[in-house]
């Protein structure tokens, strides 16, 4: 009898399982380590990050996320909300979307790197952000964002459209009505990083400024503040040609020291994309008191 019993008990426990994982088969939604994800298409499809429960500081999101059982490419991110354990995130190259109110109230996060491949960021996705600076692309849905909502705006290149058919990834057919499938783009930065030499006060209010040559580079980008975070008398300079050493810049305010960074830039093509890659800031030099 108590055989009997232990082997209905086990029937009924597997019975439970399956109901349960066709249940949650047919509404779409699976839990993948900290992740919980969305999917229209099993076992191999596209898929929407619905919620993070994990406590990583510095969170890459990878491109697919899989538990063994199904593995979706991530297409859309709609909810970390209110983990206040991110310090960084970077999105991977094959999101399209950022949903409204994703980051909400994620009150330590200071940097998410945005890729070129996010064309559509919703309302209030970083509301209560306060320590936030987007990192991405000039030219791209990232930028355009951080203006029009008072985010600092850090450039890690210049986006270009692609002027010849690029590579592109068939993906599964999605009937989630705010999901729509672009192609993905997978620009890459190997610039190598700048050295500056000399920084040296010369004429009233003037500054040279002299940097080891950096191979391959189409040109050079200066920033010059009289405070280590450059926030105060800011100034930026860009320097059109790779083959320079040298800048001297003008009219700087009298009796001030100036800290001063430098990174190179250079044009880096892939899969039909053309994009302008920033190089590493070099190491802050300060200058003398400025004449």
């Amino acid at each position: 009898m108590t055989k009997t019993l232990s082997i209905i008990t086990s029937i009924i426990m597997v019975i439970s399982l399956f109901t349960t994982i066709i249940s949650a088969q047919a509404a779409g939604y699976y839990n993948c380590g900290d992740y919980r994800i969305y999917m229209t298409d099993i076992p191999v499809g596209d898929c929407i990050i619905a919620s993070y429960s994990g406590s990583e500081a510095y969170l890459e999101i990878p491109e697919v996320i899989s538990n063994g059982l199904i593995s979706g490419t991530v297409r859309q991110i709609d909810g970390i909300r209110y983990n206040n354990s991110l310090i960084s995130v970077t999105i991977p190259n094959t999101v399209e979307l950022i949903a409204i109110s994703t980051f909400e109230y994620c009150i330590n996060l200071e940097k998410i790197t945005i890729p070129p491949s996010v064309k559509e960021i919703r309302e209030l996705a970083f509301r209560g952000c306060d320590k936030l600076t987007i990192y991405g692309y000039t030219n791209t849905t990232a930028e355009a964002y951080a203006k029009e909502n008072n985010i600092p705006f850090e450039s890690i290149g210049v986006y270009t459209e692609p002027t010849t058919s690029p590579t592109t990834e068939t993906s599964n057919k999605t009937t989630n009505p705010t999901h729509t499938p672009t192609t993905k783009t997978t620009p890459t930065i190997k610039t190598k990083k700048a050295v500056i030499k000399k920084v040296i006060a010369t004429k009233k209010m003037t500054l040279k400024i002299t940097w080891k040559k950096v191979s391959g580079a189409k040109g050079y980008e200066i920033k010059l503040a009289t405070n280590k975070k450059f926030t105060k008398n800011k100034r930026t300079f860009k320097v059109k040609k790779g083959t320079s050493t040298s800048k001297v810049i003008k009219n700087l305010k009298s009796g001030k020291r100036y800290y001063v960074k430098l990174r190179a830039y250079k044009n880096v093509k892939v899969d039909g994309y053309t994009v302008t890659a920033n190089g590493p800031w070099s190491v802050i030099r300060i200058s003398k008191k400025i004449k």
